[in-house]
This record gives C-alpha cells, sequence and structure tokens, in this order.
C-alpha cells in the first residue's frame, strides 16, 4: 500500500458532558413527577426560614398533566452541541421544544430536557417515561 492511499481517520466527537446533577431522574415506576419536585423544594425553604406555628403546612397539589415520552435513537454530531434525537417519533435538534420543554443537551445515554429552572433527564430505553407538567 502507497501513503498516497491512506486517508486520515476524521477525528471522533468530543465527549458529551454528563449529566446535571440536579437533573430529575424517573423513578422506580418511570415517572418524573416536576410539579411535586418543585413544591417538596418550597416547602424546604420554608422550613429553613424562621419558624412560623401558624403558616399553612398544607397545601393541596397544584393541577398537572402528565405527558409520555420515548427517547428511541440518540445521533451525535461531529462539533459539540450538534446532533440529533428521536422523542415521541420526532426528530429534535438541541434546541427544539416537545411538549413545552427544552432540548437542552445530548448525551449517550440520554437527552437532558429543561422547562423553567428545571432540568430533567430522559433516558434512552424502552419504556416510556411520564412527566407530570404543571399546567
Amino acid at each position: 500500500m502507497s501513503a498516497a492511499s491512506l486517508t486520515a481517520v476524521p477525528a471522533a466527537a468530543p465527549a458529551p458532558p454528563p449529566a446535571p446533577a440536579d437533573a430529575l431522574k424517573p423513578d422506580a415506576r418511570g415517572l418524573i413527577d416536576i410539579p411535586g419536585f418543585l413544591a417538596a423544594r418550597e416547602a424546604r425553604a420554608d422550613l429553613e426560614a424562621v419558624p412560623n406555628p401558624f403558616r399553612c403546612r398544607f397545601h393541596p397539589p397544584p393541577p398537572a398533566d402528565d405527558h409520555n415520552f420515548s427517547v428511541s435513537a440518540i445521533l451525535r454530531g461531529p462539533a459539540a452541541g450538534s446532533g440529533a434525537c428521536v422523542i415521541n417519533g420526532s426528530v429534535l435538534e438541541p434546541g427544539a421544544v416537545v411538549s413545552g420543554l427544552l432540548v437542552r443537551s445530548l448525551l449517550d445515554d440520554g437527552v437532558v430536557l429543561e422547562r423553567g429552572s428545571c432540568a430533567v433527564f430522559l433516558p434512552l430505553r424502552d419504556e416510556p417515561v411520564t412527566i407530570r407538567l404543571p399546567r
């Protein structure tokens, strides 16, 4: 083989960053409860404040809708932040919005979605994940 017939191997794409540590992940039932998380975070902040024996300790859960999401493929591009994923049969790139959730980043084992101050890790798996979203 001559040196002219050899071609350079393209550089591998940089590894994606890991899922954010604060990203919500599905529980054993495959549910991510965003309103429940926000209510728990608010209750925790109330407990850290000055104790008030007259404050309301029970708050009914806010109205919410359940949405099923299924990640069936993740395609990473050659540059960081490029690529696409298939969620519920739709091809989406980072920056796209699906059911009010922003596709923030693509990882090897899932997709990070974002809504407001909440990041959600949606794993690549056979069973769909249910995300409970506030109305």
